[in-house]
């Protein structure tokens, strides 16, 4: 416990600079617009402060005093005649903020929320023209039976144009597919620098994206560009197994020069072996492959008087099982690491998502499951019954699901690349895009919350935040800001909420006044704080507590 604490100390100073920076922007952003709104209106500026507490930093211009405050959780424009029930000379009602029209309080109340929300497009646009690291619309590895590769689509294939629309990255063809069920797509490709062409029509398919409100949206099933890290699956008696490589074994380097993909694997090995006739492989061997530092790192050294053919004998490890998880049903049938699942109930296995679907689908009045594996050289049958677990989700939200307890080897991701809109309505384009892209997925995860989809554990707090600028700051400008943005959109909702003490507070006690005709009593607005003031403690508590949770692992 001591060492854990020491470790946030000392981690806290490093990310002292980052959130720094990053709140104090978003703070400041958010109180200049309420500032410039009041002003607009003739409205008495009493105080600008960054933070809350004592003032350290101060000075007065004109009516209103500058501040930084010691506590940097937020920030405060006090307006003259801002408080409910008080006094206020008749020749002061000009400057006060309660004495103006409704309308007026109402454009005030919005100026803040709406300043983050046109702050986070402005960074987006610099982004723009910085360069965004986006997914490569590259086709990534595709199984054998699936449609992509059936309508033609092959490894490596860069997608060019889709109906003639040029293609810069990934998003834009999974959202012209998604918005495209069964309307036809000419898609342009390069081919290993060969011009290659496809009409391929989407089926309607279910939406399984949480952040979406499409029920059916458009699919070209095992269209990815997931390309596969250079994990291995190795054959038995093969030339890499008889040098001493095995099931899941990460190839790091080949020679000394590091290899990403699986793909390069071969190729790079080969032409090694047949320049020098001898070719080192580094390589991170697992032994626990659910803890990133259970590995250790070998080398093996291959000659190539024992390679007669091009094939090295490995494979993308898609059905091999990393780990068999203690007590669980495949443990307890005798499934062990490495094992290759061939079949299951005699449905061929090609990828660890056909494990999951004949395993998920499984009923329990139709007896235990019939799984073929290869282990070594030897085929084994066993009979295994799932069993019901309640798991965490993607987004921690718990969902029951038949399991048999086996982990996976597999590992892979797409390829990635800056790239920068060249015009200034590219820029714009992509700046608007990207705003209403995350202001939707944050008013979508407060409704999935409430739905119990994502798992409340994901409301975070200051510590958090503090995490995350300190990750994005070290990662580079772009990441940084990007994040600036997306939390900048995050206070834009959040300010937006019906709760008292928020603007969202502030606007619904204006409408109500607007319909009303006349203004709340003091007596129903106090209650109303107060109510918010304990609902903004308690969600305070909670983000704390969840921040707390994730440090110390609980």
């Amino acid at each position: 416990m001591i060492d854990s604490l020491a470790t946030i100390l000392n981690q806290g100073l490093g990310y002292a600079i980052p959130m720094i920076v990053l709140l104090g922007l978003l703070i400041f952003v958010h109180e200049l617009g309420h500032f410039l709104a009041a002003k607009f209106y003739k409205v008495r500026v009493e105080t600008f402060s960054l933070g809350f507490g004592p003032k350290i930093i101060k000075f007065k211009k004109g009516d209103t005093v500058y501040c930084v405050s010691a506590l940097p959780l937020g920030g405060y424009v006090k307006m003259y005649g801002d408080e409910p029930g008080k006094d206020v000379p008749a020749q002061l009602k000009a400057q006060s903020y309660l004495h103006k029209p409704v309308g007026q309080r109402i454009v005030i109340a919005l100026a803040g929320p709406l300043m983050n929300l046109a702050f986070a497009g402005v960074l987006f646009y610099i982004i723009a023209n910085v360069g965004d690291k986006v997914i490569s619309p590259i086709v990534g590895e595709i199984a054998t039976n699936s449609t992509a590769f059936e309508k033609g689509f092959k490894p490596y294939d860069k997608i060019k144009t889709i109906n003639n629309v040029k293609i810069n990255h990934w998003d834009q063809v999974k959202n012209i597919i998604e918005e495209s069920p069964e309307s036809s797509l000419h898609i342009v490709l390069d081919r290993l620098g060969q011009e290659k062409t496809l009409d391929v029509t989407p089926v309607t398919s279910e939406n399984d994206n949480i952040f979406s409100t499409a029920d059916k949206i458009g699919a070209i099933k095992g269209l990815t560009p997931n390309l596969h890290m250079p994990i291995v699956g190795v054959r038995f008696n093969s030339p890499l197994y008889k040098e001493g490589v095995r099931n899941g074994d990460h190839i790091l380097k080949v020679d000394g020069e590091s290899v990403k993909w699986f793909k390069d694997l071969s190729p790079t090995i080969l032409e090694n072996l047949n320049g020098s006739g001898t070719s080192t492989l580094t390589i991170k061997r697992f032994k626990d492959f659910r803890k990133s530092d259970s590995s250790e790192e070998i080398t093996v050294t291959l000659n190539a008087l024992n390679f007669k053919s091009q094939d090295i004998g490995i494979f993308i490890p898609e059905a091999v099982i990393a780990e068999v998880q203690e007590d669980s049903p495949a443990f307890k049938a005798g499934l062990q690491r490495q094992d290759i699942i061939k079949s299951i109930n005699g449905n061929p296995i090609i990828s660890f998502d056909d494990i999951v679907k004949n395993v998920s689908s499984f009923e329990n009045n139709q007896g235990p499951l019939n799984i073929e594996v290869v282990r070594e050289n030897e085929t084994k049958v066993f009979n295994i019954t799932p069993k019901m677990n309640n798991l965490e989700g993607e987004y921690g939200a718990k969902e029951d699901r038949f399991t048999i307890g086996v982990v996976p080897v597999l590992f892979a991701m797409p390829q990635t690349y800056v790239w920068k809109t060249q015009t200034f309505s590219q820029a714009v384009s992509r700046s608007l895009q990207q705003t209403w892209h995350w202001t939707k997925i944050t008013i979508l995860s407060f409704v999935r919350i409430i739905q119990n989809k994502i798992s409340s554990k994901n409301i975070s707090g200051i510590i958090s935040i503090g995490q995350v600028a300190q990750q994005s700051w070290s990662i580079g400008l772009t990441a940084f800001l990007k994040m600036m943005a997306i939390i900048s959109i995050n206070l834009f909702i959040l300010n937006l909420l019906p709760i008292p003490i928020l603007d969202g507070g502030h606007l619904v006690l204006f409408t109500l006044e607007a319909i009303k005709g006349s203004p709340i009593s003091l007596k129903k607005i106090e209650m109303a704080q107060q109510v918010g003031f304990l609902i903004i403690l308690f969600l305070m508590a909670f983000a704390l507590f969840n921040d707390f949770s994730r440090l110390f692992g609980s």
